[in-house]
């Protein structure tokens, strides 16, 4: 599998300088491309020159664009108004050079949802606290990144034990996983604030699952407001999100899925080493 990087194009366009001026200048025209609905419109460029004295403070367009003349020297830029955590593996300018290509390494958010977002595809998935049974049937948690880590896609199920779709999806959903178990994790967790871990833990004996499988905690509790069910906010369950291998929710799917072909056509779009998302 390849890295899990985005490869978002920067560029500079020097044109000829400006007649009868003593200070050579360019004229730098930056741009973004966009990335399946990751919004790159109102991205702030800062561009600060070799003194750390700020040149110039642009906003691209709803296209990614945006443009300044300046003069031709060294420039070191910053970005405002992407992920938090989207690094570039380039953020300086020799003078001279035309044309900048910036890597940006992508991932779940690490940082906790905002209290009351609502997500939408698209978007890039905050990091969260997953609560799964373990083999004895006791709580085991860690992060939803960590689920994501050396697969392809990580889709997310919720369900509940009161819901008769949900039962009738669990053994298309395990006769999938099965077959699949090194390309794609998915995560069920019951979003019912009166599911217990037990009851997870008879689901799982009842269906014959081996996929991690619990409940979401963070929605029983006081700051419900913050966790990952609230922000999914589906209008019925079973419910699934699939985030792809950069963090990026590609999916936000409502109604049972009763086949293992149903499950297969979910994932088949962000699976392989050449996916990267599709450009709009």
């Amino acid at each position: 599998m390849k890295k899990n990087t985005l490869m978002l194009m920067l560029g500079a366009l020097m044109l000829a300088p400006l007649s009868g001026c003593a200070e050579k200048t360019e004229v730098f025209e930056f741009w973004l491309t966009q990335i399946n609905g990751v919004e790159l419109e109102d991205v702030e460029i800062t561009v600060k020159d070799s003194n750390g004295k700020v040149a110039a403070q642009l906003f691209t367009d709803n296209d990614g664009f945006t443009g300044k003349r300046l003069p031709v020297a060294d420039y070191t830029l910053s970005f405002d108004g992407v992920p938090s955590n989207w690094k570039p593996s380039k953020n300086k300018i020799k003078k001279g050079e035309t044309n900048i290509e910036v890597e940006f390494e992508t991932s779940i958010i690490n940082e906790e949802m905002p209290s009351g977002h609502r997500y939408t595809k698209g978007e890039v998935l905050y990091d969260f606290e997953v609560c799964v049974a373990d083999a004895e049937g006791n709580p085991s948690r860690q992060m939803a990144s960590e689920y994501l880590k050396g697969h392809e896609v990580l889709a997310i199920n919720l369900w509940a034990t009161w819901c008769t779709y949900c039962k009738q999806e669990m053994p298309a959903m395990q006769d999938y996983y099965s077959t699949t178990t090194d390309k794609v994790e998915i995560v069920c967790l019951s979003c019912d604030e009166d599911d217990k871990l037990s009851d997870a833990v008879e689901w799982r004996e009842t269906y014959g699952l081996t996929m991690p499988i619990g409940i979401d905690e963070g929605y029983q509790g006081a700051n419900f407001k913050s966790s990952f069910s609230y922000g999914f906010y589906p209008a019925g369950i079973p419910a699934t999100m699939v985030v792809d291998r950069y963090g990026i929710i590609q999916v936000m799917h409502e109604g049972a899925l009763t086949s293992s072909g149903q499950w297969s056509r979910l994932f088949q779009d962000y699976l392989g080493d050449d996916y990267v998302p599709s450009k709009k």
